[in-house]
């Protein structure tokens, strides 16, 4: 207060405080915080190894959402190298009751210890990370990786198939190989969940004749010879 100034508080409103120039009065609460509303607050965010799906179950909740966008799931076997983004999921929008979240992380294909977290997104672009958990991947190693596989059509002329059934999730790679083991036409690298998967090659590019088709699997061979056609 200043001397002679009286204030007469009302009810729902702030009461008008007179201060003199350079004066400071510490005890007179604004109202005011310089801290941003929470758009989302989250109450859980757990993962899981499932080892009969041979995949990582990942869940969170939420008990508030204002303008919220979408999750980023993100993942890192080493958190000093950084995330990288592996899904997203459609948030509520807005939403003032609990909210579960399922996300299922398929892409996994081998053992070790998977770090994961969340980077929530609100509409306007703005975004805020979830702590970090850890997951540990436990494949069954010991038990040999069963694989068939079937080549058609043989003799080709412009495109094969390569049938591939596998009992868990593998790598795979491939290449033709003439008659005095050189590599002629790569079969790029990719990964192959479990069950049965078709790779369609094109061999457009092959000359005719006889090639031997060589691939692998994780760590197992097989050969296969082909013949081009016109």
């Amino acid at each position: 207060l200043v001397s002679g100034v009286g204030v007469i508080p009302v009810v729902g409103r702030t009461g008008i405080i007179g201060l003199m120039a350079g004066e400071v009065d510490l005890t007179v609460d604004a109202g005011l915080t310089n801290e941003a509303p929470v758009s989302v607050e989250l109450l859980d965010f757990t993962g899981r190894w499932m080892e009969d799906r041979l995949l990582t179950e990942l869940q969170w909740q939420t008990s508030l959402e204002i303008n919220s966008d979408y999750f980023g799931i993100e993942r890192t076997e080493n958190v000093s190298e950084g995330f990288e983004e592996i899904g997203r999921e459609k948030a509520a929008g807005n939403s003032s009751e609990e909210t579960a979240y399922l996300f299922e992380d398929t892409e996994i294909y081998k053992s070790g210890i998977y770090y994961y977290r969340l980077r929530q997104v609100d509409l306007d672009g703005s975004f805020e990370y979830s702590k970090i958990i850890a997951v540990e991947v436990i494949f069954d190693d010991v038990e040999e990786q069963k694989i068939s596989m079937g080549v058609y059509p043989n003799p080709a002329a412009h495109d094969i198939n390569v049938d591939l059934v596998v009992k868990r999730p593998a790598s795979f790679e491939g290449g033709f190989y003439d008659a005095i083991g050189q590599l002629i036409k790569k079969v790029d690298k990719q990964q192959i969940p479990a069950g049965k998967t078709t790779i369609n090659v094109d061999i457009n590019d092959l000359p005719v004749g006889t090639y031997l088709l060589r691939v692998k699997v994780d760590d197992q061979v097989i050969f296969e010879k082909i013949a081009k056609t016109n």
